[in-house]
């Protein structure tokens, strides 16, 4: 694809020939990195140049060269068939959308023979397998389309999950009537304002029973904080809650709870008296002596975190 784009690159600067270049637009502001554009020679003719990471366009590529952004590689932004539809730009309304919001992609597309040639375009995912939809023309300008996707319509297609964001890669691809294809590429960003997304909803996956941590990590047993499932496992078993909190598969955590365990010590069936543990290794007593009794051990709590 990357080879594609070269010679497309190159045939436009065999049409510019080698005269230095006038930017059209001049540090246009707020465009997509990676987003190319056309813009026009001193001759009269058009060139290519593509958006830096700071949002503004690098220089007009008219003398056979490849336009970069600031020295960087450059990004893959589709191919343009020989003869066939050409992008003079595609971009989106904005750089990213959370739950409940809306993005619209426009693009502007020529043809050697006339905008008639075109035999229309479609917005696909990066691999080719999604359809979102096709795009349709709108507006005064010849050869102008757009498409509006909502964050559900877009779940729909491919499910949004993530932990924090995600950068989606969306392709236009357009044909003529002789079946030439031609492609660009723009990215958006998918997000919850810092939280996760599950099954395209935004979940505070620190605190979900039903997704913590991570999507589909059920608490079954205790409560999620941290996005850890924490439980509270008790054994009559006199042993360290290291030894506790291992079955089932679970973890000692030091920090997860307000105490490491409890061990419980009783002498009658209304006198309770409970020792805290200091440290996941450490072991109960076998008995404790309170006011002048020998109470022995009961039970003991441990603070978990389980798998």
């Amino acid at each position: 694809m990357r080879n594609l784009l070269f010679s497309f690159l190159f045939a436009l600067a065999a049409a510019c020939g080698t005269t230095t270049a006038t930017p059209s637009p001049v540090n246009a502001i707020d465009c997509t990195p990676g987003e190319s554009a056309s813009c026009t020679c001193r001759n009269g003719t058009s060139g290519a140049q593509l958006c830096d990471d700071d949002g503004t366009y690098g220089t007009c590529a008219c003398d056979g060269s490849t336009p970069t952004d600031g020295g960087k590689v450059t990004p893959d932004g589709g191919a343009s068939a020989a003869g066939g539809p050409t992008f003079l730009s595609f971009g989106t309304n904005v750089k990213s959308i959370t739950e409940g919001a809306s993005v619209t992609f426009t693009t502007v597309v020529s043809h050697p023979q006339g905008t008639d040639a075109l035999a229309g375009g479609s917005l696909i995912s990066l691999d080719g397998a999604i359809q979102y939809g096709p795009f349709s023309t709108g507006g005064a300008q010849k050869g102008a389309y757009s498409l509006t996707l909502s964050w559900y319509e877009i779940s729909k297609s491919k499910t949004i999950e993530f932990t924090k964001e995600e950068n989606r890669v969306f392709v236009a691809e357009f044909f003529d009537a002789e079946g030439r294809r031609s492609t660009k590429t723009v990215s958006i960003k998918l997000h919850c304002n810092g939280e996760g997304a599950c099954s395209g909803s935004c979940i505070d996956l620190q605190n979900d029973n039903e997704n913590c941590g991570k999507c589909g990590r059920q608490c079954a047993d205790g409560e999620c904080g941290d996005g850890k499932c924490v439980s509270i496992k008790e054994s009559a078993t006199r042993a360290a809650c290291t030894t506790v909190c291992s079955t089932g598969g679970g973890k000692c955590d030091a920090t997860a709870c307000t105490v490491v365990g409890i061990a419980g010590y009783y002498s009658s069936a209304t006198w309770l008296k409970e020792q805290q543990l200091q440290t996941c290794a450490e072991t109960p007593a076998a008995s404790i002596v309170s006011h002048g009794e020998t109470i022995p051990f009961s039970s003991v709590s441990c603070c978990c975190v389980m798998p």
